[in-house]
C-alpha cells in the first residue's frame, strides 16, 4: 500500500504515503528529527508507519526542505517558518488524495519543536506527541539526577568517588568533558508565559499533547513532573499526558527502545483515532 510521492512546489518535497486500509479521517505525519532521513533513527519512522498501518491510520512520512531527498527551498523562510510551510503543505496533498482530515504529529528533539510549532499555526492538528521537546528545569532536576545516579552506582564506584574527592586529584584516566546533544541554557525553549498561553489555547481546541523525554540528557530532565510543576496550576497540565522513560534513549538506539517507543506511538495514535470514529458514530 504505501508509495513514494512527490508534493509541493515543483514536486520538491519528498516522502512515503501509507494509505489506511479502510477509510478514516486520522492521519500521522512523521517528520526528520535533525537532519536525519524521513526513514528516521535507526528507520523509527518506517516502523512507526507499519504499525500504525495495522490499525488502519494513514501515515505520511517525509523530508522537510533541504533534508535527505527533499530540496532545498527556493523561498527566504527560517528553518522553523520553512519547516511549519513544509508540513501545511503535506496536509493538504493528503486531503487532496483522501478527503478531509485531522492530523497527528510525531517528532523527535527538532521535530518535536516543529510539530508544535504545527499545531499553534494549524487547527487541523488533532495531537503531538513530542519526545525530547521543550523542557523546563526546576529546583528539583539536579537533585533528583544525583540521586539516581548514585542509586546506579556500586559500592566501589562509590569508595573510589570517595577516595578521590578526599585527595582532591582527578584520576589520570577521567572522561573527557560530556558534550550534550541539547543546549543547557534556555535560549531555545518559548519563555514560561508564553509556552504556557499557548498550550492553554491548543487543549482548549481539543489538542491531545503527549510530552515523552528520554534518559539520555538527565541533567535537564530527570523526573516525568518537571512540566507539571513549573506550570502547576495552569489549565493545560490536566490535559495532557507527561512521561519520562528512563530505558529509551534519544535516538533509539537499541531494539527495546525502538520497540517501547513504537509502541507508545501506536496506542496513543490509535486511541486519538479510536476517540475520534466513536465521536462520528
Amino acid at each position: 500500500m504505501e508509495r513514494a510521492v512527490a508534493f509541493g512546489p515543483d514536486d520538491a518535497l519528498i516522502g512515503v504515503y501509507n494509505p489506511a486500509a479502510a477509510k478514516t479521517d486520522v492521519c500521522c505525519l512523521l517528520i526528520n528529527a535533525g537532519v536525519i532521513h524521513r526513514v528516521g533513527p535507526h528507520r523509527l519512522n518506517v516502523k512507526i508507519a507499519r504499525s500504525l498501518a495495522q490499525a488502519s491510520i494513514a501515515s505520511l512520512r517525509f523530508d522537510l526542505s533541504g533534508r535527505g531527498d527533499s530540496r532545498a527551498p527556493a523561498s527566504t523562510l527560517s528553518y522553523s517558518e520553512q519547516a511549519v510551510q513544509d508540513l501545511r503543505t503535506a496536509m493538504d496533498f493528503v486531503e487532496r488524495n483522501d478527503g478531509p482530515k485531522r492530523f497527528i504529529v510525531f517528532g523527535i528533539c527538532s521535530g518535536a519543536v516543529n510539530a508544535f510549532q504545527l499545531a499553534v499555526a494549524d487547527p487541523r492538528v488533532a495531537g503531538i506527541l513530542m519526545l525530547d521537546g521543550y523542557w523546563y528545569r526546576t529546583r528539583w532536576t539536579e537533585p533528583v539526577r544525583l540521586w539516581k545516579r548514585f542509586r546506579a552506582l556500586s559500592a566501589r564506584s562509590i569508595f573510589m568517588a570517595l577516595r578521590r574527592r578526599l585527595s582532591r586529584s582527578a584520576p589520570a584516566n577521567a572522561e573527557p568533558p560530556r558534550v550534550d546533544i541539547f543546549a543547557t541554557n534556555d535560549t531555545l525553549n518559548p519563555p514560561i508565559p508564553e509556552f504556557a498561553a499557548q498550550m492553554n489555547r491548543l487543549t482548549d481546541r481539543g489538542l491531545d499533547a503527549f510530552f515523552l523525554y528520554s534518559g539520555t540528557v538527565p541533567e535537564l530532565v530527570s523526573y516525568a513532573g518537571q512540566l507539571r510543576d513549573t506550570f502547576r496550576g495552569e489549565p493545560f497540565i490536566p490535559r495532557v499526558r507527561c512521561e519520562l522513560h528512563d530505558d529509551i534513549d534519544h535516538t533509539a538506539v537499541s531494539l527495546h527502545a525502538q520497540r517501547k517507543i513504537v509502541t507508545l506511538v501506536h496506542d496513543w495514535a490509535t486511541r486519538i483515532a479510536g476517540a475520534r470514529r466513536a465521536a462520528a458514530a
